[in-house]
Order: structure tokens, then sequence, then C-alpha cells
């Protein structure tokens, strides 16, 4: 495998394909298409290890190993015992292999994944002189087969967990919090927000639930990098994955979010005790909800995040909406004042997302609506998935 020619899957929510293909070219990618639901690219290992680092609207990276026959079980063996498995599985990785998909031979995915593990092993066994461990649960190195008629993709996943789920999700999220995330980023995408961050705007989330948007758009104005404090990722137990060249790119994002936070905050801010609240004369990001379980789940991704400084969470409901505009937007305002920053279209006035928060959801189904309505809202409306304030 040509290390400067690798083919990638980026998978997305569907509606994310253009934004997740402008985000992967914005990291240095330069071969992406757009599908559906996801991304098709090609690069060298470094910018396929950036691309798990810094997306925030993947779901998951997958480097396709092969396309393969799959008409039948034995021609599906036959091809994938021909793939370069000793250039993929790192030495001493353990293995799991998952199948989705079915055609008319190939009517069951437990089947189908067990012809592609003993295939596997059976590669590496000749490579190596010894078969790879199998861990269902915890896999160093984990194959996905996709079936499709006649043919079946088989690749590996890169980003272990999905990248949807922020590290700065608590252990007893529910299995909708992921989804809530991408929402989030998909939101702020589809209304510019990265460029309207850099040039120092606010964002209000007037009904913020658990915090999702307004710590998703902090984390954007600050630079940090949603991988930055993973600590388990797929392409551990990828053979051409490079030690080296991640820590290069786990430093430089620290770098990267150190200033850009310091840029965001007001020094005071950055200086002031942990227990202290955000001072909202200061804040560019906040949310009001009038739940205090959900305040006291998003202030504690806000500080999970490292954004603690940057974001302030409120009581309160609709009545209080516009004067937190005004105050937040002011303190955005005088925050460019201090930096020199021309009040341009993208800086000027506040986004105000409130889609995600319109509700206290309490199942993955009414955050699946909640994607509906603002993927219709931000590819329809003429202003892009939020509102001028």
């Amino acid at each position: 495998m040509q290390q400067d020619k690798l083919e990638f899957f980026a998978s997305c929510l569907a509606g994310l394909e253009a934004p997740l293909a402008d985000e992967l070219k914005s990291l240095g990618i330069r071969s992406v298409r757009p599908l559906g639901g996801g991304v098709a690219f090609f690069c060298d290992v470094r910018h396929a290890l950036k691309a798990c680092l810094w997306s925030r609207l993947a779901s998951r990276i997958m480097l396709v190993v092969g396309r393969v026959d799959a008409r039948m079980a034995d021609l599906l063996f036959e091809d994938a015992l021909e793939l370069p498995w000793e250039d993929v599985v790192a030495p001493g990785a353990s293995i799991a292999v998952s199948a989705h998909g079915m055609n008319d031979e190939l009517r069951n995915t437990r089947f189908t994944a067990l012809k592609v593990k003993d295939a596997v092993c059976d590669r590496l066994r000749e490579a190596r002189g010894e078969r790879p461990d199998v861990d269902a649960e915890c896999p160093d190195a984990a194959i996905d087969v996709r079936v499709r008629e006649k043919r079946a993709t088989i690749s590996l996943d890169l980003s272990g967990a999905s990248l949807y789920r922020r590290t700065y999700l608590a252990p007893d999220d529910g299995a909708e919090a992921p989804l809530e995330c991408a929402l989030a980023a998909g939101l702020l995408a589809l209304a510019g927000w990265d460029g309207r961050a850099r040039a120092g705007a606010a964002c209000v989330d007037a009904a913020c639930g658990d915090g999702a948007v307004v710590v998703e758009a902090a984390a954007v104005a600050c630079d940090l990098a949603p991988g930055l404090t993973r600590e388990r990722w797929g392409f551990f137990g990828w053979a051409q994955s490079s030690p080296a060249i991640w820590n290069e790119l786990i430093a430089q994002a620290d770098d990267r979010f150190e200033a850009g936070l310091a840029a965001a905050c007001a020094s005071d801010a950055l200086d002031a005790p942990a227990s202290a609240r955000p001072d909202l004369d200061v804040v560019r990001f906040a949310g009001l909800s009038a739940s205090s379980p959900a305040i006291a789940r998003a202030r504690g991704r806000a500080k999970r995040a490292g954004l603690r400084q940057a974001v302030s969470i409120e009581p309160g409901g609709a009545e209080e909406a516009g004067a937190l505009v005004e105050r937040v937007s002011a303190a955005a305002a005088a925050a460019r004042d201090t930096a020199g920053v021309p009040d341009g279209a993208e800086a000027s006035g506040c986004l105000v997302a409130s889609v995600l928060g319109a509700r206290e959801r309490s199942s993955e189904a009414s955050a699946q609506a909640d994607a509906a309505a603002f993927v219709a809202a931000a590819t329809n409306a003429a202003a892009p998935a939020g509102s001028e304030c």
C-alpha cells in the first residue's frame, strides 16, 4: 500500500457531506469526494491522523483496505486473503471483524464476518508465523465489512469509538449524547460559525439543554481539537500509523488550544480559581436553561472540555434571552476592540442557536427529530441554521 495514496472514507450524518468535505480540505487533504453518508478521500498517514484529531463532523475515519468479490462465501474468503493485511494490522494487535449488509448468498452478517476474520488470520499467520488474537469487545484493530450486491468493501476503523462521542461527555451520558454533539457541530458548520468565530463573534444558545451547541461553538473559537484528550484510537492497531507523527500533531494541537483559549478569554478569567463562575461581561459563549440538572450537566461538559473560563451556562428562559444576547454581544465587541479586530460582517451580531435545545430530549428519537429540523432549516432557510441579533 502506497502511504501517500491511501484511500479513506469519513462517515457523517446525512446532510453534512458537503461541510465535511470542506473541513477535510481545510486540513490540507486535496483529493476529496462527497458521497451519500460521508466523504471519500485520498491522503498520506499524516493527514489521515490529522483528520482523526481535528474532524468535528466525521463519525468515523475508515481506511479502505480493498474491495472484494462477494458473490459467494468462498470468493469473499479468497479475495480477502489476497489483501495485504501485514501492511494493515500492526504486529501484536488484536482484531475483530464486523459485517453489514447482505445479498442472496451472504445472508448472515456473523458468517460474513467469520469468513473475513479467517482470511485475515490465515494471511497474518503466513506472513508472521502466528495468528492475531481476536477481541470482540475491545480490539486494537477493528475491521469493517460492507456488503452491497456482488461486492464488499473491507476497511479498518481508525477511530475506535465514534468521533461524535466527545471526551467532554460524562460516562453516564446516554446513547443520544454523541448524536447531540454531532447535531451541534453540524448546526454550527452550516451556519458558517468557523469563519465567524475567527472574526470574534459571540454565540448564545437560548435553550441550551445539556450545552452541546455552546460548548461546540466555544471549542471552535478556542481552536480546540475534538480528539485532543481522547486516550484510545483505532489507528493504534494500524501497521502504518506513526507514533512520532501523532505526538507531533498532539503537540501542535496543544499549542493551538493554549493560544486560542488565551485569545478567546480575558486574561483575568484564565487566572481565576477553578471554582469561579465565568464573568458575563467578558464571556462570548453562553447558554440558558430552565432545568437545574441540565445546567449542571452543561457546566460539567464545559469544564471537562477545558472551556470553563470561556462558557457561561445561566438559569433562565426566553424572557432572559434578549438581555443575555446583548451582554454577550457587548463582551465580544469589547474583546474585538481590545484586540484591534475590525467589526466585519462575520463578527457583527451574535449567532443565536436554539434548535437543539428547544426541548429537553429524553430519547434518541427526539434528538433525531431535531436533526431533521436543523438540516432542513440550514439547507432551505434564507439564514442558515441560526438567526442574527
